[in-house]
């Protein structure tokens, strides 16, 4: 899936998408001044829509890629989803206004944590793990402030996690299959640890 990056102007677009290493191939670049939405290819930064600023421009139709693109010669046809994500992010700003979508870098979750296996070292060991719990999405919100959503999850803590684990062991047992507990992280939920740890 392709990561959509938001910038003034697609001067300072196309100059990041030079030398900034989270910018990927098949990203969707942003020029929110000159209201211009692209992708990169390869190396070059090409608009799908009308206008172009300073990206390069397309000579098909961005919904439907064919062989080949006039900047490089080089097949275009593996970039219809950057080119398909491009287009939806382009109407969904002008529906909503060429402004950067509200960031809220911390999200507090609903998580099943338990103890995973890590080895058999030493008789074995185990590692805390935990995978946000799908059947409490509904509880999932996003915060701009980490202490807001501090306060959120111990309030679903103090007011809901008796309930969720009513009847489930703890996860210091061998027969635990897990406790939920609302967690505030940074990012979008997801399983952690993101790298399993190794015996040391």
């Amino acid at each position: 899936m392709a990561t959509i990056h938001y910038f003034d102007d697609t001067g300072e677009a196309y100059d990041a998408s030079q030398c900034d290493d989270k910018i990927k191939d098949g990203d969707v670049l942003v020029g929110l001044d000159d209201q211009v939405v692209g992708f990169l290819f390869q190396a070059w930064p090409v608009a799908v829509t009308e206008g172009h600023g300073h990206f390069h421009t397309l000579k098909e139709d961005a919904g439907n890629l064919r062989s080949d693109d006039v900047v490089s010669g080089r097949p275009l046809v593996n970039y219809q989803e950057s080119a398909d994500a491009a287009l939806n992010e382009y109407h969904r700003l002008e529906r909503e206004g060429w402004t950067k979508p509200d960031v809220r870098p911390f999200t507090v979750a609903v998580y099943l944590q338990d103890r995973s296996y890590g080895g058999p070292e030493e008789g074995g060991w185990y590692y805390p793990s935990g995978e946000p719990a799908d059947e409490y999405c509904d509880l999932t919100r996003g915060f701009k402030d980490g202490d807001e959503a501090r306060a959120y999850a111990k309030h679903l803590n103090d007011t809901m996690g008796k309930t969720w684990n009513e009847g489930r062991r703890p996860t210091s047992s061998i027969l635990s299959d897990g406790a939920y507990t609302a967690m505030a992280r940074r990012g979008n939920p997801a399983a952690w640890p993101e790298v399993r740890p190794h015996y040391e």
